[in-house]
């Protein structure tokens, strides 16, 4: 006969699970219009019918599945006395010990064998439900370390005695409670290993999760006033939390708002440094800009009256000679020049007048003189400006 080398059910800091023996258990239905706020109420009063004991002498508790309300849901309880310690009050959370197999749905039913500290418990899963059905515990007849026979014994004894129908599954062997916990602020994880066969090894099997924190307080049997207050605690905990993120996040954004506005106005104050520095120079710039404009305009009307002369001259027969020449902002043209017949200045004049560059040409003031005529030529441009210069043919060469 063997036994088990070591004890496989680790104290956590702030999580106690106590024997599942000590409970009396029991599936309650929902009946409708129930919901999560009368839940409570409800199961109070059944509880206290289920055990025939009064509330205030019972620890009582109850699983409710994690999918949400619709299914039955698991009762317990039991005298505060047997299960009750003086370090509760400082517990994360005090469960039942068959609470550890919670969180684990099957396809079918079935059956889990639960070693415990001091009993044995068969546990029944229903298809696709976290909330075991069925729960009952028998406690071990030997104290201390347990044999594995007196283990297998109850277990095969419990499972004779157990309804079970025929489309019920087994799970081999023994299960355990080899570790749990804590995981964030309402969740505890247990870690389950299992004996498939009788002295073999014990294997990690699974591991089972007790979440959210509705479910884990619904399960705990500790006072309801006292459960009511941390549900408070945690409740205001959290808003704390979420306070002190959101305070976090702020003072983060305040200080990058901060060190761009500092950038920022660092940029601002070395661009009005740039432009003090510069102002200088631009404003010699201006100057300059504005006396090299006021060239171009003096300029430009000398230059304009220049080229109209030089077109007129083109067509200039060789033996008129011009004397003076104005030019208006508005486009007329006097000349006066001499010729030596009255015809070549009415030749000259024809020819300016078939180039098509003047809207008016007339010619005044002829009089006659020793040598020929004196004559004043006076014609409006056409709008546009004066025509492009030909570059004046190359001269042929003479051969010697």
């Amino acid at each position: 006969m063997s036994s088990t080398e070591s004890q496989p059910f680790p104290e956590v800091q702030g999580v106690r699970l106590v024997s599942s023996a000590r409970f009396v258990a029991d599936v309650l239905p929902i009946p409708a219009g129930v919901g999560r706020k009368e839940l409570t109420g409800y199961v109070e009063g059944e509880v206290e019918h289920l055990s025939m004991l009064p509330l205030e002498d019972l620890a009582w508790g109850y699983l409710q599945d994690r999918k949400g309300p619709g299914g039955p849901i698991l009762a317990y309880a039991a005298l505060q006395d047997q299960v009750r310690s003086a370090d509760d009050m400082s517990c994360f959370a005090v469960l039942p010990h068959f609470c550890c197999l919670g969180g684990g749905t099957w396809r079918q039913p079935t059956w889990v064998v639960l070693q415990e500290t001091d009993c044995v418990t068969v546990v029944r899963f229903p298809a696709k439900r976290n909330v075991p059905n069925y729960v009952r515990s028998c406690f071990t007849p030997a104290k201390g370390v347990l044999s594995e026979d007196v283990i297998w014994q109850v277990r095969d004894r419990m499972l004779e005695e157990a309804p079970r129908e025929n489309d019920d599954q087994e799970i081999e062997g023994v299960v355990r409670c080899a570790g749990m916990r804590i995981k964030g602020k309402d969740q505890i994880v247990f870690s389950l290993e299992r004996q498939i066969e009788r002295n073999s090894r014990w294997q990690h099997w699974k591991s089972a999760r007790l979440e959210p924190e509705s479910v884990l307080l619904s399960a705990d049997i500790r006072d309801d006033v006292f459960l009511q207050g941390e549900r408070q605690r945690r409740h205001n905990r959290r808003q704390l939390t979420t306070l002190l993120r959101v305070a976090a996040v702020l003072i983060v954004l305040l200080g990058i708002w901060q060190v761009r506005h500092y950038m920022a106005r660092r940029a601002h104050e070395s661009l009005v440094r740039k432009i003090e520095d510069r102002r200088a120079a631009v404003a010699s710039l201006q100057e300059k800009e504005s006396m090299s404009r006021s060239t171009a305009g003096v300029n430009a009307p000398a230059m304009e009256a220049f080229n109209w002369l030089m077109a007129m001259n083109i067509v200039r027969p060789e033996t008129v000679s011009f004397a003076s020449a104005t030019f208006a902002r508005s486009g007329r043209i006097a000349i006066s020049g001499e010729a030596p017949s009255v015809a070549v200045v009415t030749q000259y004049a024809q020819a300016l007048r078939d180039t098509k560059h003047y809207a008016e040409l007339d010619i005044r003031d002829m009089q006659s003189t020793q040598r020929g005529v004196t004559f004043m030529l006076v014609a409006r441009v056409v709008p546009g400006g004066p025509p492009v210069i030909p570059p004046a043919p190359p001269k042929e060469a003479t051969q010697p």
